[in-house]
């Protein structure tokens, strides 16, 4: 566990990957602010959660973060250099479930080449936004979900090697039969 103590301190990843190793980080929640600068890379292994208690959190344009947990996992609504759910290709199943509207820069990328699936769900009403020329990666083990009302933005392309699931609350779907793709019309 890393707690920061004194109010005002600022965790910052500067360069290469902070992983967390499965332990907790923890700020003071005063204004306390946790950084991941251009280039660097922030990883969260084992059961740890996104860290808790900081007032700001910051993601550079070009940073990572890694949602690589190996039992269920929230994916705390931000703005995200690149993004990366459950890519780290071991034998697990895990859902990573957003609780807010998130926004990628860079990629966006959801599950591995091999290994147990890892599906990234947008959860009841959650919206993911990506950036002009951001990509969205979905690997042979990826599974994208969005089976309720939440809103995709997509301003670059989708490389599709497992299951995208798009869907509304009308029970309407549309399939293309070969790719995995499920996309539901809205009711009106």
């Amino acid at each position: 566990v890393i707690t920061t103590g004194a109010s005002g301190t600022a965790l910052t990843v500067t360069g290469g990957t902070l992983d967390t190793g499965g332990y907790s980080i923890t700020g003071n929640g005063a204004t306390d602010t946790f950084n991941v600068a251009n280039g660097a890379a922030f990883q969260m292994t084992g059961t740890s959660a996104y860290p808790a208690s900081f007032t700001t959190y910051t993601y550079g344009s070009s940073s990572a973060v890694k949602y690589q947990q190996t039992s269920a996992a929230t994916v705390v609504g931000a703005s995200y250099g690149n993004l990366q759910a459950g890519t780290q290709g071991d034998a697990g199943v895990v859902v990573y479930t957003l609780n807010g509207n998130i926004s990628v820069a860079g990629t966006l990328s959801i599950g591995a080449a091999s290994g147990g699936n890892k599906t990234l769900s947008q959860g009841a009403s959650y919206n993911i936004t990506e950036s002009t020329g951001a990509n969205v990666v979905v690997n042979a083990t990826g599974i994208w979900s969005n089976i309720g009302t939440g809103a995709v933005t997509l301003g670059g392309n989708v490389s599709n090697a497992g299951s995208i699931i798009l869907n509304s609350n009308n029970g309407t779907q549309c399939t293309d039969g070969t790719d995995s793709i499920v996309i539901t019309s809205s009711a009106g």
